[in-house]
Order: structure tokens, then C-alpha cells, then sequence
């Protein structure tokens, strides 16, 4: 069999160690974090957030929406980008990739489809942020 990716390597270091080694690589091309920082808000979309009405919805924390209105809100006002992601796939579900197979129920990941009243594209209606145009 011809390689073409990568393997994971197994060599009993901890992540920590592991970063420390890179970390200290000479020959490592060095990289930062950017010139400019961002607030990314991930899935804040109904099926992840509203826990009365979907059963994919769970809740980190009983403010977490008020959380990330103010985070948003504050960042916004300090000239620094707010970037709003969310998942949704095709009518057919094929681009899920493998955990779109993984169960077949209406709650399953590749039912999250965008054009959905029940999910895919339908922010928490709850959040106060620039996203889409609003």
C-alpha cells in the first residue's frame, strides 16, 4: 500500500511535550497569530441552542447566548471582526462525510440542512448579532 497522508504517531510523549519539541525545532517555520484578532462564534444555530425545541440542543451554560451577544457586541465596537459560523448540508445529506452515516433519525447530523424551518440555516433567534446581513 502507497502512503499518501499521514499516519498518527504513537511514541508515548504528552501533547505538552510534544508541542515543547516543535516548539524548539530551529528548522520550524515560525507562525503567530495574525496581525488582527477575531471573535468566531461556532453554531450558534437552533439545533445546537434551543434545548425547548430541538433534541440537539444542549446548554454549556443558562447565559451562554447573553454571552455572546455581549462578547460580539463589545468586539464590534472595538473595530475587531465577528465572524458567525454554522453547519447545513445538501437536500441529500452527501456532503455530512462519514458522520452523516454514522445514525438515521430526523435528528441525525445530516438532517441539519440549510432551507430547513427546523434547522440548517436558522440562527438563535435570541442572539443581537450582525450575521447575514441583520
Amino acid at each position: 500500500m502507497t502512503l499518501i497522508g499521514t499516519q498518527m504517531v504513537c511514541d508515548g510523549r504528552t501533547a505538552r511535550q510534544i508541542f515543547e519539541d516543535v516548539m524548539a525545532n530551529p528548522a520550524r517555520a515560525k507562525f503567530g497569530f495574525g496581525e488582527r484578532l477575531a471573535i468566531v462564534n461556532v453554531d450558534f444555530q437552533q439545533a445546537y441552542t434551543r434545548t425547548d425545541l430541538f433534541k440537539t440542543a444542549y446548554e454549556t451554560d443558562p447565559r451562554q447566548i447573553e454571552y455572546a451577544n455581549a462578547i460580539s457586541r463589545l468586539a464590534r465596537s472595538r473595530g475587531m471582526p465577528v465572524i458567525w459560523s454554522r453547519v447545513g448540508y445538501k437536500e441529500d445529506g452527501g456532503d455530512a462525510g462519514v458522520w452523516g452515516t454514522r445514525t438515521d433519525t430526523p435528528d441525525s447530523l445530516q438532517n441539519i440542512k440549510y432551507g430547513s424551518e427546523l434547522r440548517g440555516d436558522n440562527y438563535d433567534g435570541r442572539l443581537s448579532g450582525d450575521y447575514d446581513g441583520r
